[in-house]
């Protein structure tokens, strides 16, 4: 298992934003909340159902999206509209 503290725009640790990679899944957490999923192996990336609960978690979400997703997704509504397009899956179960 791996566990790494995001780091923000500024390059400082991002309190409370964790990576786990475990078993060929990516997940990045928020407080604690699983946000979004990779499943490395199909490479099929899920967005779970509180991505937009606060702004910090919004602006985080973008992070780990440009830093190791490769995505360059500029605001919430580009997530929005990737997930309507089938880009991103999205789940309300998480």
């Amino acid at each position: 298992m791996k566990l790494e503290q995001l780091v923000n725009d500024l390059g400082n640790s991002a309190c409370n934003q964790v990576v786990v990679t475990n078993n060929g899944v990516r997940i990045f957490f928020s407080y604690g909340t699983p946000i979004c999923k990779k499943n490395l192996k199909t490479n099929v990336l899920t967005i779970g159902k509180k991505y937009r609960y606060s702004k910090t978690t919004m602006k985080h979400l973008l992070i780990y999206l440009r830093d190791y997703e490769d995505k360059y997704v500029r605001s919430i509504k580009d997530v929005d509209q990737l997930i309507e397009r089938g880009v991103f899956k999205h789940t309300n179960r998480w």
